[in-house]
């Protein structure tokens, strides 16, 4: 979840157990990511989301020039996943929750997503956490925050 000044926003759903061999549990999971969205918000580089390749495995991250490499690297997906088709579904895309934002690039930066744009337009979630509790901060999409105590951030 993002904390907006609409409430919390669903970002990422972590259901798959894929990783989970290798320690990743899908709790695991997400409070690594979050540390990254956080992270990469509080630098103002969370803008705009895109889809690479880091270590020949699919990848989302904060666009940037140079693409995808570990210092903008959100998560890994699954090998032989397709990174559009997955964030697509990942950021309930295809629902029409932020219609507009996902445009196809015509070079090899795969997907990229108006994260501003996501965020203010995605559907409040009204059973996620509430924005006066000590799990979020409230944000406004394109100005970034200093990430709050507890590694959590706004996420």
């Amino acid at each position: 979840f993002a904390m907006t000044p609409r409430g919390a926003v669903p970002v990422v759903r972590w259901y798959s157990e894929y990783f989970s061999a290798s320690g990743y549990t899908p709790e695991r999971r997400c409070q690594i990511v979050a540390g990254r969205f956080s992270n990469l918000h509080s630098q103002g580089l969370l803008s705009s989301i895109t889809t690479g390749y880091l270590n020949g495995e699919p990848v989302v991250c904060a666009s940037r020039s140079g693409g995808c490499n570990s210092s903008n690297l959100l998560f890994t997906l699954k090998s032989g996943v397709d990174a559009a088709a997955a964030v697509q579904q990942l950021f309930d895309l295809q629902r029409g929750a932020a219609s507009g934002p996902l445009y196809e690039s015509s070079g090899d930066d795969g997907v990229n997503i108006d994260f501003n744009n996501f965020l203010s337009n995605a559907d409040v979630d009204p059973s996620g956490p509430s924005s006066g509790g000590s799990e979020g901060t409230n944000v406004t999409p394109s100005e970034p925050s200093e990430p709050s105590g507890g590694g959590g951030g706004i996420w």
